[in-house]
């Protein structure tokens, strides 16, 4: 028997099935077939280049199960382009495990959903499952990593529990992406399916709102913009952007051209660079950061931003307390916010925040653990949960906050609050708060975070603490205060009464 091999021609699809029909074919013997048919699929590589197909839905957390769905863990993925492409190009991570995906070709824009292998059958029913040895997904956090036969990254997701809407965190819900026209981009995208606790391989439900006290709820759909500049040490410049880039890191050059300072990238992902001559001490220059694209195609334009680095730590009247919520809504944590009243940058490595109470010991607690560098006048939150808090007032400013794990629910009645440093001899700022300071024309203090009328008050004098206004919806982590001097000059109020007097009439 004679083989043929057959080319497929520029106008030819692969990974189809495709015809070839031979017409008049003689064997040795002198046979004529007048016409003859074969089909075969013909299999042909599809390289996966960043984010075109991206993890769409988790289910870390089944138990207790709810809807229609079975208690398995489950992972949907989305092929975003209108090709055809093989799973099989593919491989998925944790911190613990890396296994290879299945040979599936997926079709343009379809759903899919894995699961482990003996989860299989529990799965019956709904469309689109891949059994697979899937990772387990840790409930609380959980790195997953997608990633081609390149070695490229395509989709890095963080999975953390508090992502999920606050009443829908306790497990049976899964978390879904909201925005496929942004599918790349996961800052503030997913929330939890609170409709029939997950859809594998189906479109996401309608969502419910997270919970706010804004008149408007926040848009969470965040600009592209740089989150972090700043230099870790000298000859190091740090640059962290709240999307994710798909270009290699944009130039950065001096404002002044006069200026001597290069910047050279450190290596590719890295998000360093190198600064030649190192920076002085406290110096603070500026450059030009750009352009650059971000995974979803947006282009940052030029953006001119401080660069600074510094060692020095915050002295007494250098970084002041700017806000306090002590009393937050149960769905909310409480929190700090900082200001840098210096004219210099400050390293905030090693801040601690001092509780005191007359019923309780001392409590110390960490803030920042990382170096860190306050610019001038910039202000700082730090929470236990700042996804949540910024959820709930302004996803925008994001960049200003800061995850503090061990950061406690403060005292509702009041206490003393110290910033200090192990370094530092004398406290760098004190305050003391109580409910007594809030206005008393608010019918509920829960909810309501007490603001400093400007950064550079005295913090441990009440007069200069007072209720963030109704207008600011009670609260503004990571914004400027809404009772601020400066802000006063701009901000709107609605009509309220300050204060009740009662004259009473006078007993003879």
């Amino acid at each position: 028997m004679r083989s043929i091999e057959i080319m497929l021609s520029d106008g030819m699809i692969g990974n189809l099935s495709h015809s070839v029909f031979v017409q008049n074919a003689k064997d040795s013997a002198g046979n004529i077939q007048p016409l003859q048919k074969a089909s075969a699929f013909v299999t042909c590589p599809t390289p996966i280049s960043p984010y075109e197909v991206t993890i769409t839905e988790i289910m870390a957390d089944p138990q207790p199960s709810l809807g229609y769905l079975p208690p398995v863990q489950y992972i949907e993925l989305k092929n975003h382009t209108p090709n055809r492409l093989w799973l099989s190009e593919l491989s998925l991570s944790d911190a613990q495990t890396r296994i290879a995906l299945p040979k599936i070709l997926l079709q343009p824009h379809q759903r899919i959903t894995l699961c482990d292998h003996a989860d299989t059958t529990a799965m019956k029913g709904i469309p689109n499952v891949v059994g697979c040895a899937l990772p387990y997904i840790n409930i609380e956090s959980d790195l997953l990593t997608l990633t081609n036969q390149q070695n490229q990254t395509v989709h890095q997701f963080q999975y953390q529990q508090f992502m999920h809407h606050p009443s829908y965190s306790q497990g049976g819900y899964s978390l879904e992406h909201i925005d496929s026209n942004a599918a790349c981009i996961d800052h503030f995208m997913w929330t939890s399916n609170t409709a029939q606790g997950g859809t594998p391989s189906l479109p996401p439900a309608t969502f419910k709102s997270f919970p706010t006290q804004k008149s408007q709820p926040p848009n969470h759909h965040t600009a592209f913009q740089v989150a972090y500049l700043a230099a870790t040490h000298p000859d190091t410049a740090l640059l962290i952007f709240n999307h994710p880039v798909v270009d290699s890191l944009p130039p950065l050059k001096m404002t002044n051209q006069n200026a001597s300072y290069t910047f050279q990238p450190l290596k590719i992902g890295s998000h360093k660079y190198v600064i030649q001559p190192p920076l002085q001490n406290q110096q603070i220059v500026e450059v030009k950061i750009g352009p650059i694209k971000n995974c979803n195609g947006d282009t940052l334009q030029q953006s001119v931003q401080p660069l600074g680095y510094s060692s020095l730590l915050p002295s007494a009247g250098q970084l002041q307390f700017n806000e306090v919520m002590f009393n937050a809504l149960d769905a909310q944590p409480d929190y700090l916010e900082v200001v840098n009243t210096s004219q210099q940058p400050l390293q905030l490595m090693g801040l601690q925040l001092q509780i005191i109470t007359d019923q309780q010991p001392e409590d110390i607690i960490t803030l920042s653990t990382q170096p860190f560098i306050l610019y001038p006048r910039e202000i700082r939150c730090f929470s236990a949960e700042p996804y949540a808090l910024a959820m709930a007032n302004n996803p925008k400013v994001f960049h200003r906050h800061q995850r503090v794990v061990n950061f406690p629910n403060l005292p509702a009645s009041g206490a003393t609050l110290r910033l200090t440093h192990p370094s530092i001899t004398e406290p760098i700022d004190e305050m003391t708060y109580s409910e007594s300071m809030h206005s008393p024309v608010i019918r509920s203090n829960k909810g309501v975070s007490l603001e400093k009328t400007s950064p550079t008050a005295p913090s441990n004098q009440s007069m200069h603490w007072v209720s963030a206004t109704t207008t600011a919806g009670y609260a503004t982590p990571g914004e400027t205060n809404s009772q601020c001097s400066d802000a006063r000059k701009t901000l709107k109020k609605v009509f309220e009464l300050d204060k009740t007097v009662y004259n009473l009439p006078t007993v003879s």
